[in-house]
């Protein structure tokens, strides 16, 4: 099992009892992820996914970008960053123009 699945298992565990407040085990760094809401869109789900915002902060800040873009800058998998982009579109944040994302 990879690091990061076991990091996964314990996230739904913790968070299907009820008693997972920060991703602090993604983290790794000991600094627990605080979500705010302040000026966003009520409907908006908060972001509590590290690579979630690093991702969406890279996409904002370049306007237009590839999925191999993505993956070379976090060094993540096409299909963790597929997961991570399916999940932006989903909550209406970005919009994918094949091969590009834009904000």
């Amino acid at each position: 099992m990879l690091d990061v699945d076991l990091v996964n298992n314990i996230n739904h565990y913790l968070e299907m009892k009820g008693i997972r407040y920060s991703n602090e085990l993604r983290m790794g760094i000991g600094i627990p992820d605080i979500t705010i809401n302040f000026g966003a869109n009520r409907r908006l789900k908060p972001l509590d996914d590290y690579f979630l915002v690093s991702i969406l902060a890279y996409v904002n800040d370049r306007r237009m970008v590839t999925f191999t873009e993505i993956q070379e800058t976090f060094l993540l998998g096409l299909e963790k960053v597929k997961q991570y982009v399916s999940t932006l579109v989903n909550l209406s944040i970005v919009i994918i123009k094949t091969p590009w994302l834009k904000l």
